[in-house]
């Protein structure tokens, strides 16, 4: 039982830090691609006249697939002292700002982050950033003036790419027989990884792979460059033909369906020669006269 003589008047209140700073973060766009860059802006507004905040401090926590160069943060001015802790930016300034009636909210400069984005696609990609100020009393404690924080979320895509290059080791040929050697190179462009590759010569009868899959597990990874080679063998119809051998190689691969195609032309050189020869013969008992 309680000792309370009036239960019913009991209240409890919590405490709650005040929000006399907010802050609002945007970014140049809802969507980026890997291996791209962009800017993250955060807006700390002060609402009110009120004094004595303390520092503020501005911490934007980035999220994986996202990141900065701490050279960049450290150029950050307009009154911050911007520094890059692991993936966290952490910006702070000493001084206040009062608004002009003192009793309107009033914006301090903008922090502009510049970013760079990779790694797999992520339709849900969330930026959380907060805003505090706090005053150190004179026995060492530190109070928390105010607190807010925000978030901004984006996606990140793909953009799957490839380059096929071909390439033959002669320009002209001119006799039956004689070997075309064709050198194919496949290259990922892109920002996500290829599967499937299916590289196809349908005139040369079909590309050999070479080199290029470093880890040998069948995939087209973004630092990598396949290399294929295929053979021709010239034949009379080609030298009776006197025309162009174009040959078109084509790639393919699930990201990249396609096909992607590229060429390689050999030209035909016709030596058409006659020789005459003339022979004559003497009659039985003939002489020589």
């Amino acid at each position: 039982t309680s000792n309370d003589p009036v239960e019913g008047n009991n209240t409890a209140t919590a405490s709650q830090t005040p929000t006399f700073l907010t802050i609002a973060k945007t970014s140049n766009a809802d969507s980026y691609s890997s291996a791209s860059t962009g800017t993250f802006t955060l807006n700390v507004t002060k609402n009110g006249a009120y004094s004595d905040l303390g520092t503020i401090t501005v911490a934007d926590v980035l999220p994986l697939g996202v990141s900065a160069n701490a050279n960049d943060i450290a150029a950050i001015n307009n009154g911050w002292e911007c520094a890059l802790n692991l993936l966290t930016v952490n910006c702070t300034r000493p001084d206040d700002i009062i608004s002009n009636p003192p009793e309107l909210p009033a914006g301090y400069p903008s922090i502009v982050i510049p970013v760079s984005f990779s790694g797999p696609p992520n339709p849900i990609l969330v930026n959380k950033a907060s805003v505090t100020s706090e005053v150190t009393l004179e026995n060492g404690d530190i109070v928390v003036t105010s607190f807010d924080e925000t978030s901004k979320t984006v996606s990140l895509t793909s953009s799957p790419a490839l380059t096929i290059a071909k390439s033959a080791n002669k320009s002209t040929v001119s006799a039956v027989d004689e070997v075309i050697t064709y050198t194919i190179q496949v290259d990922n462009t892109g920002d996500v990884d290829l599967t499937n590759v299916v590289v196809s010569d349908t005139f040369a009868g079909g590309a050999t792979y070479s080199s290029g899959d470093v880890n040998s597990n069948n995939i087209l990874e973004t630092s990598e460059t396949w290399t294929y080679s295929a053979d021709y063998t010239v034949t009379q119809a080609d030298l009776n033909a006197g025309t162009d051998l174009v040959n078109t190689a084509s790639v393919t691969t699930t990201q990249v369906p396609g096909p992607t195609t590229d060429d390689a032309t050999t030209g035909i050189s016709q030596g058409a020669a006659i020789a005459l020869i003339k022979r004559a013969s003497l009659a039985a008992g003939a002489g020589v006269g």
